[in-house]
């Protein structure tokens, strides 16, 4: 230290001394329970400061994720508006929940995830081309969240859900009305636009569906599937929503005062691909009749394309984006990148036990296994399998008897005896 001259000597005693403060402001300051320690960055790094009364501290947070295991999800069966009447017109009025939940990918892996009224996907918005919407948004989570209407032109810019563009993001505990006309007809979405790869990717996500007017052609049987990815390991750890101290706090100087928390950047590794939710065999088997027609709305709400392979069938593909195509075209694999919905309908003219998946390869499945991940069974009424059967009964047991299974989940090749584990495939795996 005597050889180096005094004025780098002054900045090298600088950074240590720094880096202490900053240590030890880690160890005694209570940054998680103050108004200003969940702060966030959007895009342009402006940090949100929560409303009172202040978050939860970090055992509150945690506790919050693990008492709230998500509900039962079914995009088919849409949330039920309240009818108001205003003026002599009449007001579909939704309420939407923002919380924290614990959600099951697959057996054995439950990972702290977001939500829209406790379920992922979020419920289906099921609308009549002209409806007059409204939605009072809660948030009870712990982030700041909006909602994006994403496929909706009749909006107003301070609806359309953008933070710091378009409004500010709504802080746990505020509410905010948002408001649209039900149009284009189509297969849309919504989404939170807070960090939207990372909220999206932590389940933030649901189908809007809007019927039109004149509607002239109707499927006997439709479903909706909602692509999505997630990074199983990524479970929230350390400071809430991955933030860390990185600035002045208040008034005081920075290094006598605790740092207010920013947002880490996102940078999942992804290996789980799921449909509504849920990495096959828990995915619900898509049930039908022959000599049905059968409308699947694909939504992809993951940020990576889908190249999306029936078995035994093809597609008519009739719509995208919710844009009726001049020309339908025909095709047995469709590709849907980040965004997209497409409307493909199938003729169920083949009797017997298919499956629908991801083409991707290994890449698109769980730990490299297959079959899992993006895939679901077509069963035809009356035509179940005997091997389907028992892999289903040995995924069984490895839910009631393995609690963690992420290494060996595509093997289903369980150590205890199989006898008097059925499992009935409407339960899709559980």
């Amino acid at each position: 230290m005597a050889d180096i001259p005094g004025r780098l000597k002054l900045i090298l005693l600088f950074i240590i001394g720094s880096m202490l403060v900053m240590f030890i402001d880690g160890l005694v300051f209570d940054n998680y329970n103050s108004r200003e320690s969940m702060a966030m960055m959007h895009m342009d790094m402006k940090p949100v400061i929560y409303a009172d009364p202040a978050p939860p501290s970090q055992k509150d947070y945690w506790e919050k994720f693990h008492l709230w295991p998500t509900d039962e999800s079914d995009p088919d069966t849409p949330l039920e508006p309240e009818i108001l009447i205003e003026n002599g017109k009449e007001i579909k009025f939704y309420r939407i929940v923002a919380d924290n939940v614990l959600h099951e990918l697959r057996a054995g892996v439950k990972r702290p995830m977001f939500s829209f009224n406790n379920q992922i996907p979020a419920p289906t918005l099921r609308l009549q081309e002209g409806d007059h919407v409204r939605v009072e948004f809660y948030n009870n989570a712990t982030e700041p969240h909006t909602i994006h209407w994403h496929g909706i032109n009749n909006i107003k810019n301070e609806h359309d859900g953008v933070p710091d563009v378009t409004q500010e993001p709504v802080l746990p505990g505020e509410t905010f009305i948002y408001e649209f006309i039900a149009e284009p007809s189509g297969t849309k979405a919504y989404h939170c636009h807070v960090d939207a790869p990372h909220h999206i990717n932590m389940g933030m996500f649901g189908a809007i569906i809007i019927d039109p007017k004149n509607e002239t052609v109707t499927a006997d049987r439709e479903y909706t599937l909602i692509l999505t990815e997630f990074d199983k390991k990524h479970a929230h750890v350390g400071y809430p929503g991955e933030m860390m101290p990185m600035g002045p706090d208040g008034p005081l100087p920075w290094l006598i005062t605790p740092g207010r928390k920013f947002m880490m950047p996102f940078k999942p590794k992804i290996d789980e691909f799921l449909i509504n939710g849920k990495s096959f065999p828990y995915t619900k088997p898509l049930v039908v009749k022959e000599g049905e027609w059968v409308r699947i709305r694909f939504v992809n709400m993951g940020s990576m394309p889908h190249s999306i392979h029936i078995h035994g069938h093809e597609y008519k593909v009739t719509h995208r984006d919710g844009f009726e195509l001049p020309e339908p075209f025909h095709t047995d694999t469709l590709l849907i990148g980040s965004g997209e919905r497409y409307d493909a309908w199938f003729e169920a003219n083949n009797p017997g036990l298919w499956i629908m998946h991801d083409h991707g390869g290994l890449g698109v499945t769980a730990g490299g296994y297959d079959p899992a991940g993006m895939l679901a069974a077509i069963a035809y009424e009356g035509h179940e399998t005997e091997f389907f059967t028992q892999f289903l009964e040995r995924a069984h047991v490895y839910t009631e008897n393995i609690e963690h299974m992420d290494d060996d989940h595509g093997r289903l090749t369980p150590a205890t005896d199989l006898g008097g584990h059925g499992m009935e495939m409407g339960e899709g795996g559980h």
